[in-house]
């Protein structure tokens, strides 16, 4: 029996969700690193520092998508599915998708920098793990009562953040445990790092078609522990990768992948429409086999992606850089 290769890829397509429970553990460290009060001041001076780190490569990319979508003929571009992506509530309607599907994180990851200070404002008045439990029982809850229907054909709910807010959280208590310098041979060592690949592992296998469409009450549990176990594997993988030395930690230090680093965030924005446009042109002069379509596509995709990226980061993100760099050296300066 023949394996099909994209259906065989697609099992590993969670990259998103790692990413929510990455950005759950920096944003903890980097917001609770301010030691600032809670107070409408703050939290728009957040606000605004978020939304000046990835507005300006969004807008660009909303723009940009939203004109090859219609071939440049811009009498036909569609405003209002821009200006729904440009207020970062997209994932409110139920129009469907008419471009880059990846955008709907980026209007979760706002909803999360929304709620964030919240969550922390509320450790001030509940010790830390005993709100995280709330927090996460209350997630739970959502899921289960939201997943028991299996009805959202639009992924409003799938997108939501009460449906989400749990990657972050696992994130959270990761960067909690790494502050605090907890060890332990689950959170840091070699063989945490494969519990939390298993872990993952089965999270991801309660996410497949079979498991999905479930009616009976397996369904509903594995819809509902799905992405919890999912991120509970990758928070779980990721602490003790920060707090174990070994290859993969070292490989993740190197120059190579501080390079991808710095420029992940626009490789994010532009790998779909480059790698959306090469399949057009292959698909209509280019006569190899599927499988030899889709290597040389990727293959091409990448070279193409770094440039732009690297393009996408000196045009719309660098000077994110250099302004906070510059007021991390005047308040060093103010505290001589």
């Amino acid at each position: 029996m023949g394996i099909e290769l994209a259906r065989f890829m697609s099992f590993f397509g969670t990259g998103v969700d790692l990413f929510f429970v990455i950005s759950g553990f920096c944003m903890y460290l980097m917001y609770v690193s301010k030691k600032t009060t809670f107070n409408s001041t703050t939290y728009f001076g957040y606000l605004k520092k978020r939304w000046l780190r990835i507005a300006p490569a969004f807008y660009a990319a909303i723009l940009l998508y939203g004109l090859f979508t219609v071939s440049f003929q811009i009498s036909m571009f569609d405003s209002w599915y821009a200006i729904k992506n440009v207020m970062f509530i997209n994932t409110f309607f139920t129009a469907p998708t008419q471009y880059a599907p990846h955008f709907w994180s980026l209007c979760t990851e706002w909803h999360f920098y929304l709620v964030l200070p919240f969550i922390v404002w509320g450790f001030q008045f509940l010790p830390f793990y005993r709100f995280i439990i709330l927090l996460l029982l209350a997630c739970l809850l959502f899921r289960f009562i939201v997943w028991i229907p299996n009805n959202d054909p639009h992924n409003i709910l799938n997108y939501s953040i009460p449906n989400r807010l749990i990657e972050f959280l696992m994130g959270i208590i990761a960067a909690k445990l790494f502050l605090d310098k907890k060890k332990g041979w689950l959170i840091s060592s070699v063989a945490g790092i494969v519990i939390g690949v298993v872990i993952a592992f089965a999270g991801r296998l309660l996410m497949t078609e079979a498991m999905q469409e479930h009616t009976g009450s397996i369904g509903v549990w594995a819809r509902t522990f799905n992405l919890p176990l999912l991120s509970l594997g990758y928070a779980l993988a990721l602490l003790n990768t920060l707090q174990t030395k070994n290859w993969f930690a070292g490989l993740m230090e190197s120059h190579l992948f501080n390079r991808i680093g710095k420029y992940s965030y626009s490789m994010y924005l532009w790998h779909w429409v480059i790698a959306d446009q090469l399949t057009r042109y292959c698909m209509k002069y280019w006569f190899f086999s599927p499988f030899m379509q889709v290597n040389l596509i990727f293959l091409m995709s990448v070279a193409i992606l770094y440039p732009v990226s690297v393009l996408s980061y000196k045009l719309f993100e660098s000077f994110y850089f250099k302004n906070r760099k510059k007021d991390t050296l005047r308040k060093a300066d103010l505290a001589k």
